[in-house]
């Protein structure tokens, strides 16, 4: 081999040398970036703020025989923004808007506040002391012991109950007809049907990832029944949850109870129906809602 072939051939193997350390470099930062965790920088929420401006509730439209929204957590700051008396105006969007990328987040003044019981500790926060007993209709001066079963109640209606909801409607064949109905038929054919596969994907990925849709749906709505046993007996012989008048949890009750009448399967259906505690308890709420003029956004907004 002559001096320039030996030369020509050190060239060659410097140039692959090169070529698969770049190659390396690429693969070794694509790993790294894809095994990164996220930086999320996350602004703590907001515990109160000042009284007198307007409330204005940014949320997802209503559509059948539901009395707010389509989402629980929508429907549950409508009720208690309802109840409460206070100034505010329901208007409709979309999740991409929102702060947290979620629903509902409400607007007062210069303060911004995302998810539905942050809004509810705010807004209370606001407009009560620690003297003050009530706020509009609402009971906010509860017992520990009153506390602690409302605070499980809203676990249990916003846990199993809100998966099973969300997995029912989007992860099941009545998906279609909830489109028919109303949430998506603003949009054009094509966009609505390839909305809802976006959708689709997403809650599938989430419910799986968070474990619930693991289960067969039976087993599923086992855990919902029995959530909803222990609600009525929670609920009993009073009128409200906890107390003689309504307090924040039953805002998060009736939101989940109103929702879980429309779209959802036979079983629990039927259950509800049988239900005279839980039947009289949503009666005495939507009736208690309704006295004052509802301030919702028109779906036509949508």
């Amino acid at each position: 081999m002559s001096t320039m072939d030996f030369e020509e051939s050190g060239s060659c193997c410097v140039c692959c040398w090169a070529v698969a350390a770049a190659l390396v470099a690429a693969v070794v930062f694509v790993i790294k970036k894809k095994l990164s965790l996220p930086k999320r920088v996350v602004e703590t929420a907001l515990t109160n703020g000042t009284p007198g401006s307007k409330v204005t509730l940014f949320g997802l439209p209503t559509t059948g025989d539901i009395l707010f929204s389509v989402s629980s957590p929508c429907a549950k700051a409508a009720a208690f923004l309802q109840l409460s008396g206070l100034d505010f105006e329901y208007k409709l969007t979309s999740p991409m808007n929102a702060p947290k990328g979620k629903l509902p987040y409400i607007v007062h003044g210069d303060d911004v506040v995302a998810d539905s019981s942050f809004i509810i500790r705010y807004l209370v926060n606001t407009y009560t002391s620690d003297n003050d007993t009530m706020l509009g209709k609402l009971l906010v001066k509860l017992t520990p012991e009153q506390n602690a079963v409302g605070t499980a109640v809203k676990v249990m209606c916003e846990n199993d109950i809100y998966n099973f909801l969300i997995y029912y409607r989007w992860l099941t064949p009545v998906s279609s007809q909830f489109l028919k109905e109303g949430f998506l038929k603003k949009l054009p054919w094509g966009v609505r049907h390839l909305m809802l596969r976006i959708i689709q994907l997403s809650m599938d990925s989430w419910l799986f990832g968070q474990g619930f849709i693991r289960h067969h749906e039976k087993d599923m709505l086992h855990l919902v029944l029995e959530d909803f046993k222990s609600i009525e007996a929670f609920i009993g012989t009073k009128d409200f949850l906890v107390a003689d008048e309504p307090t924040i949890h039953d805002c998060a009750l009736f939101a989940t109870l109103d929702n879980s009448f429309t779209f959802g399967p036979k079983e629990l259906e039927d259950f509800i129906a049988s239900s005279n505690v839980l039947n009289s308890y949503h009666a005495r709420m939507k009736k208690l809602l309704t006295e004052k003029e509802l301030n919702m956004a028109s779906n036509n907004n949508c």
